[in-house]
C-alpha cells in the first residue's frame, strides 16, 4: 500500500528503495515471475525466434 509523504522526505528518498516500492506497487512477484518463465520458454528456430 502507498502512503503519502512529504516533497522532501520523497526528494532525499534512495533510488534503490523508490524501485523496490514501484516494483512492489505495480508489478506484482506472480506476474514477473509469468513474464520471466515466458521469457525462459523462447526457442531458436534458424535465425529466428519461435514462441
Amino acid at each position: 500500500m502507498t502512503k503519502a509523504m512529504g516533497i522532501e522526505a520523497a526528494n532525499n528518498t534512495p533510488w534503490s528503495e523508490v524501485k523496490k516500492w514501484m516494483t512492489g506497487e505495480f508489478c506484482p512477484r506472480s506476474v514477473i515471475q509469468r513474464m520471466e518463465q515466458e521469457l525462459y520458454n523462447f526457442r531458436m528456430k534458424g535465425m529466428d525466434i519461435d514462441g
